[in-house]
């Protein structure tokens, strides 16, 4: 069996997994656990993250597959290539920050009809935007060594089980709803917190800084990729994401509840085509190098 197919079934398996643990967190734990409103806040603020983090990077996810064949040298510590996807991804995220801080009071103002008291957990949506776009950036960068399937874990079902953990403890009286907000801007820093240190233990985290490497022709094509892929990105983004987040804008938060439940069903007819995406991204980047 090929790597990608192997690949390819473990994700689609972990995939599935996680769609189990979905279901039981949609249609039990939050209906049971959350109001209408509180369901709707939680879920705009985890919808709209992840259509903005794409924004927020500004292309440099898509640099990290596209470009580490040309880094890749294990004795020189791939040539810095992973400092230089932070530093891109960590100075988007900075200009993301201080855009928002700059229009906190427009967006509160523009919400504020809609979301009533919920529009004060709005903020929560910056550092998950931050924690979402570091995540994005080492799992990208894990998947050139084939290591797919923990970050997956990570970024799949560790936050569903820490998300229905949270909800539960809400409902034992252990957590305020504030407090249950909190711990999901806490579930997304740790995931970002476990794959450094799951890089770190498989000899892959490489913080070094190999300037003369960065060639002009480079920086120049690295910036042209860049800005195609955020162009791509961010369209796929919103194509995927802009729903939920219209409705919340548009309607209310108690419509965002409802719509959630059928957007999850939608998602899983089309985690197959993630799977083999996630899987084949990496060896296709590695041939068209070698021109094979």
């Amino acid at each position: 069996m090929g790597i990608i197919q192997r690949q390819s079934i473990k994700l689609t398996l972990i995939n599935y997994i996680g769609v189990a643990l979905g279901i039981i967190n949609t249609l039990f734990i939050y209906p049971k656990v959350l109001t209408e409103d509180e369901f709707g806040i939680f879920r705009f603020v985890t919808q709209t993250s992840q259509m903005l983090f794409p924004f927020a990077l500004m292309g440099a996810g898509t640099l990290s597959i596209r470009f580490f064949p040309i880094f890749r040298d294990e004795r020189n510590g791939h040539n810095g290539f992973l400092l230089l996807l932070l530093s891109a991804a960590s100075g988007g995220l900075a200009l993301f920050s201080i855009l928002a801080f700059f229009f906190r009071k427009t967006i509160f103002n523009a919400y504020a009809p809609n979301f009533g008291p919920y529009v004060h957990y709005l903020p929560y949506i910056f550092p998950i935007v931050c924690c979402m776009g570091l995540a994005f950036i080492l799992s990208t960068y894990a998947a050139n060594f084939q290591r797919m399937a923990i970050p997956q874990i990570l970024n799949n079902l560790f936050l569903k089980l820490s998300t229905a953990l949270l909800c539960l403890s809400f409902f034992g009286g252990l957590l305020t709803f504030a407090a249950l907000m909190a711990g999901l801007v806490l579930a997304y820093f740790l995931i970002v917190v476990l794959l450094t240190l799951y890089l770190n233990r498989e000899g892959l985290f490489f913080l070094n800084f190999k300037p003369a490497f960065l060639t002009k022709s480079l920086v120049k094509g690295m910036a042209g990729y860049a800005a195609f892929g955020f162009l791509g990105h961010i369209s796929s983004s919103i194509s995927i994401q802009i729903d939920s987040f219209m409705v919340g804008t548009m309607i209310d938060l108690k419509s965002v509840a409802i719509y959630s439940i059928g957007f999850f069903i939608a998602d899983t007819i089309d985690i197959p085509r993630r799977s083999v995406e996630s899987a084949a991204s990496p060896i296709i980047s590695q041939a068209w190098k070698e021109n094979d």
